[in-house]
């Protein structure tokens, strides 16, 4: 399946709509049970995501490919401890998850990219073997392209959603893998924000929006989740699809919208919208 699993939940209080906090160790090892049984045979993870990686270390992983992200790199440029830094990080994942070798590991902001010596991280990276593929977590408004021609980049991560289709609009996924990047694409549910039955105050401003999401779900005769796969599930430019579930039955209603799913992104282009106060979390003022 082209599900992968997300594990910031597992680690933090993560998401607008999560009342119920980082997951609890019994709903954990659920959660890992149900994607093994339905083939959802990748993780993502990262240092920064609280103790994330220190709980899926004491679990089965056989089942799954792990991928990690380094914290981000202080300073302007990376000194010669600063990538000694980075490796024996990764050294630390590897032991942690018990695994024998990471999937990838990226850069959790891609910003690091355009520091002095970046380069020589990355070859580093690729020399250690603690990964098969090395790569970068961007944000929609990054030259991700040629950040990922200068760099040799084997793997990206980066954001689409019914709000935020600039990845998609702008030719983006497909030059990706004509580079033969492998393409991930992560907050598909705008942190939970598209899945929420009542929306936070904050978000007013954008209330036409929402209308218009609300009417278009029920014109297409389908479910939040279903019309939010839908931007990705037929892309053949993506090769995984990042989730995140912080209980089984969150989970299992993404699994079963997604084999329901028969949504095409060409039906969602009318919800598109390059305001980065909206699509960009990072901009929230919560």
């Amino acid at each position: 399946m082209r599900l992968a699993l997300g594990t910031v939940q597992f680690g933090l209080d993560y998401g607008v709509n999560n009342p119920q906090g980082k997951t609890l160790d019994s709903e954990l090892d659920s959660i890992l049970n149900l994607a093994a049984k339905h083939n959802i045979d990748l993780l993502d993870t990262a240092t920064a995501y609280g103790n994330a990686i220190e709980r899926l270390g004491k679990r089965d992983l056989s089942p799954f490919k792990v991928v990690s992200k380094l914290k981000p790199i202080q300073g302007e440029r990376l000194a010669t401890v600063d990538i000694d830094n980075c490796l024996q990080e990764v050294e630390n994942t590897v032991k942690q998850l018990n695994v024998t070798q990471l999937h990838a590991i990226m850069l959790h902001n891609a910003g690091d990219l355009l520091k002095p010596e970046c380069d020589v991280l990355l070859q580093e990276l690729k020399r250690s073997q603690f990964a098969t593929k090395v790569g970068a977590s961007f944000y929609s408004q990054q030259p991700i392209l040629n950040l990922c021609k200068s760099n040799q980049l084997d793997i990206v991560q980066l954001p689409l959603n019914v709000a935020d289709q600039s990845a998609l609009n702008t030719g983006l996924l497909n030059q990706l893998k004509q580079n033969g990047c492998e393409v991930h694409i992560r907050s598909v549910f705008l942190q939970g924000l598209l899945l929420m039955t009542s929306i936070p105050d904050y978000f007013e401003p954008w209330k036409n929006w929402f209308g218009h999401y609300k009417q278009l779900i029920a014109s297409l005769d389908t479910n939040p989740i279903e019309l939010c796969l839908g931007i990705a599930k037929h892309l053949n430019s993506v090769d995984r699809i990042v989730i995140g579930a912080n209980s089984l039955g969150q989970l299992a209603d993404i699994i079963n919208s997604y084999n329901k799913c028969d949504i095409d992104h060409s039906q969602l282009v009318s919800l598109a919208t390059e305001d980065e106060n909206f699509i960009n979390p990072v901009n929230w003022k919560l």
